[in-house]
């Protein structure tokens, strides 16, 4: 079990590092937001969270200075990765809407009041698993995912019907889909960590049956991401084809 939870989280860094790094290098060259706030999102939870669970089963072992600097930094990470996805769902399906900006607001004060919570009371000089912090924070965290995996499949099937009249193309529409794919995947990715941490008080990796959930919706979130913003040429002549 040790070694299967070690190659889960392996692969979510890796994909995490290719996914959002792609995605960031992108931005860089078109200017575009989806691809900046996507790509920090992706980039800094799974770091965050990738080299947490590595470093303190592997690195920062025994609780110390170094274990709560680490934690308390790659946690920070994770908030601003929650943070940037509120951003991207708010810029991408609702700029001028206002409720849109109290909800990328509302997700993003939540987090970042969790986090707080967390520091002050101490929680990452010894490990605290079902704390109030915790579960504000994933709160914010199933809302974001949750939110965007219904705007892109509300978006999706809008644009399914301009297809069959013509006035949509028929890989946006598609890529869209895809994008309300890896939402609904990674809401589904944080109710389990969340019920195994919060209700269980167990870490996920250390059940099998978490474990495999856990390497499916990850793998299968990041697959998703991956095929809506770099669809192969076999892939995107496919999507093209098809409304």
């Amino acid at each position: 079990m040790p070694i299967l939870a070690a190659i889960s989280v392996a692969a979510m860094l890796l994909i995490s590092l290719a996914v959002g790094g792609r995605l960031l290098m992108t931005a860089r060259r078109t200017r575009q937001i989806p691809e900046l706030f996507f790509g920090c999102g992706f980039l800094f939870i799974g770091l965050g969270l990738g080299l947490q669970t590595l470093g303190s089963r592997f690195l920062w072992v025994a609780p110390g200075e170094t274990a709560t600097v680490m934690a308390t930094l790659l946690f920070g990470m994770v908030v601003a990765g929650v943070v940037s996805l509120h951003a991207a769902v708010w810029r991408i399906f609702r700029p001028d809407h206002l409720p849109g900006f109290l909800s990328f607001a509302g997700g993003s004060v939540l987090a970042l009041v969790a986090y707080g919570m967390r520091i002050g009371a101490g929680e990452f000089a010894e490990p605290v698993v079902a704390s109030a912090g915790m579960k504000l924070f994933f709160c914010a965290s199933i809302s974001v995912f949750t939110w965007g995996a219904i705007e892109a499949i509300h978006l999706h099937f809008r644009l399914r019907k301009q297809v069959r009249l013509g006035l949509a193309e028929p890989l946006a529409a598609n890529q869209i889909g895809l994008w309300g794919v890896a939402a609904s995947l990674s809401a589904v990715m944080t109710v389990v960590v969340g019920y195994d941490l919060l209700e269980l008080r167990r870490s996920p990796l250390d059940d099998p049956v978490s474990t495999g959930l856990l390497v499916t919706t990850v793998l299968g979130a990041s697959g998703a991401m991956w095929c809506a913003f770099f669809p192969p040429p076999r892939l995107r002549a496919r999507l093209s084809a098809t409304g």
